[in-house]
């Protein structure tokens, strides 16, 4: 695994976490407004969601992840 893979593959993780604490926040802020199964269903949604892009992102699919690498590669 080439540098550029390692380093595309922490950004990943790194805007993850970040999404991971808005959503929470936003989650806390819509708790008494939001019906709880909306919540969790949005919550359900959202993890798949990053969990397909992450195993994208691992297998080597992820053209965004791929051209970021490259990148990093030439540099």
């Amino acid at each position: 695994m080439t540098k550029g893979k390692i380093l595309a593959i922490l950004i990943h993780c790194a805007g993850v976490a970040v999404a991971m604490a808005i959503c929470l926040g936003v989650m806390n802020a819509l708790a008494g407004s939001v019906s709880s199964e909306a919540l969790t269903g949005a919550a359900v949604f959202y993890c798949a969601t990053v969990a397909w892009v992450t195993v994208r992102v691992l297998r080597g699919q992820d053209r965004l992840a791929n051209s970021a690498a490259s990148f990093i590669d030439e540099k």
